[in-house]
């Protein structure tokens, strides 16, 4: 189960994510949709703690994402080049898109 509480990240003055709680759990399925600007990459950037939530976490089975890095074992994205990060190397997205068995 992923489960969101009081997730909120602020860039200047714009809140661009501002989560009272919310719960995925084992085989749901989320899509996310709004306008550029919305939030949509920034929450999923928060969720796999590639961004810093001003407040709040996020879990992963008991485990928060920013405390630990066991959620990895277990939990995959899928990263399409409009989630590029600009400060991780090719060898760092290896690192996030691969298996723990196939890392290079």
């Amino acid at each position: 189960m992923i489960s969101i509480n009081n997730l909120q990240k602020k860039f200047g003055e714009k809140l661009a994510v501002n989560i009272d709680h919310y719960e995925i759990n084992q085989g749901d399925m989320l899509g996310l949709v709004g306008n550029n600007g919305a939030g949509k990459t920034t929450l999923f950037r928060l969720m796999l703690d590639l961004l810093k939530a001003d407040n709040g976490n996020v879990v992963i089975n008991e485990i928060d994402v920013s405390q630990s890095e066991d959620w990895k074992n277990f939990t995959g994205a899928f990263i399409d080049d409009g989630f590029l990060i600009d400060y991780l190397t090719p060898v760092s997205y290896t690192h996030l898109t691969l298996p723990t068995t196939s890392r290079v």
